[in-house]
């Protein structure tokens, strides 16, 4: 197979575009788990295609570019695994999926005879990037940036639990004091200052989620999610498992989606029609992580550009949303 060599790729040291890659460098499979990179090697084909995604996201390569699929059959037997009782059911899933390529795809219909789509790639389990020594704990990070507004205040809204929160931030080394504003409303400080622990490597506060906050360990990033969480920046429906994010930065919504995909969620991102406020959309059972899946939707086919073939022992992510290819 080979993918277009732009394509950013997650690796141990963090994105790289795929023509930078080598037997250096450390990728991931679909469990999320590290892998080596065997061997790479560009070249440009007779044709390129775009593959698109039922979520909107796309994949481009040659026509030997491969996806782990699932079909209907395998859908249907995953179900009746995941709805057996616990005491009969087999530990492990065992139907292998279909490993397709493009040239392969393109002489299937890719919806059946109902008109439902055929053919689909798993999201992945959380992708283990290794620990990483941050200026803030990600928690304290999260409901930072979670309650900070445009005039760079702030305040304490309905749905923060604030006793919560400060338990929480307690075991951090921070607190959170309340103070009332001449307008009635009641404005959050964080001691010690977060500018603080930015400053002492040498950095000023960024305005969004840092790079190495979303590269950072599940366990960290789950942190940074509960911080997000119990600021109120991310709803969850309550009794329910729903949740979204409203966010009228784009660079700011892409962060949280890039956060919430390396964890395993699937998202669905939802762009403004007439106001100008973008919707991130995902179910926030983490019992279900991994669970989702992305249909194929279309197969374009391209000009030819510079792609490469890079081999692993099994599929790698890559791409906006963790897409695994192979």
């Amino acid at each position: 197979m080979a993918l277009l060599s732009t394509t950013p790729v997650p690796t141990s040291e963090g994105w790289k575009p795929a023509s930078e890659l080598s037997t250096k460098d450390i990728v991931f499979n679909q469990r999320g788990e590290p892998q080596p990179v065997l061997s790479t090697q560009g070249w440009v084909p007779e044709w390129c295609y775009v593959v698109h995604m039922s979520d909107g996201l796309t994949v481009t390569g040659d026509r030997r570019l491969k996806f782990p699929c699932q079909d209907k059959n395998w859908r249907e037997h995953f179900c009746r695994w995941v709805n057996r009782k616990s005491e009969r059911r087999p530990k492990k899933f065992r139907s292998a999926l279909h490993e397709m390529e493009v040239q392969d795809l393109l002489g299937e219909d890719l919806r059946d005879g109902r008109g439902r789509l055929e053919f689909s790639v798993g999201v992945t389990s959380p992708v283990r990037f290794p620990p990483v020594d941050l200026p803030v704990p990600p928690y304290v990070f999260g409901f930072w940036i979670g309650t900070r507004t445009a005039t760079g205040r702030h305040w304490l809204r309905d749905k923060i639990n604030i006793k919560r929160v400060r338990a929480r931030m307690r075991g951090h080394g921070y607190a959170v004091g309340q103070s009332k504003h001449k307008n009635g409303d009641t404005l959050l400080d964080i001691r010690p200052s977060v500018g603080v622990g930015f400053a002492m490597i040498g950095q000023t506060v960024p305005d969004n989620i840092p790079f190495s906050y979303l590269m950072s360990s599940p366990e960290q990033r789950f942190e940074l999610l509960d911080g997000l969480i119990d600021a109120g920046d991310v709803t969850i429906l309550k009794g329910g498992t729903h949740a979204w994010v409203k966010d009228a930065s784009w660079l700011s919504v892409r962060r949280k989606q890039a956060l919430l995909e390396s964890l395993g969620f699937k998202t669905a991102l939802h762009l403004p029609a007439k106001n100008l406020t973008f919707t991130l959309k995902f179910d926030s059972d983490r019992a279900k992580l991994a669970s989702g899946r992305r249909f194929l939707t279309k197969i374009e086919r391209v000009e030819p550009k510079m792609c490469v073939n890079v081999v692993c022992d099994e599929p790698f992510l890559a791409g906006e949303g963790f897409i695994a290819v192979c």
